[in-house]
């Protein structure tokens, strides 16, 4: 139930809330951060592909972490 609810919010801040999102990260946040050490101009195009590929790569480890946990099993 956990990794729906986080993989539908973090499905949600890639489409419907991208551009709020956006709106709500100010120059200097840590999207503008990683810009910069990856050394990517600094564009809101750019700051909506951090978000997109943050939310993917934390989609792809909640659900690896959640395989891993019901195939070894919690004790």
């Amino acid at each position: 139930m956990g990794w729906a609810l986080v993989t539908a919010l973090w499905i949600l801040a890639m489409t419907h809330w991208r551009q709020r999102t956006l709106e709500r990260l100010p120059a200097g946040s840590s999207a503008w951060f990683w810009l910069r050490v990856f050394g990517v101009p600094e564009t809101d195009v750019n700051r909506g592909r951090v978000i997109v590929y943050a939310s993917a790569v934390g989609i792809a480890m909640t659900t690896a972490g959640t395989v891993i946990i019901l195939v070894c099993g919690v004790e």
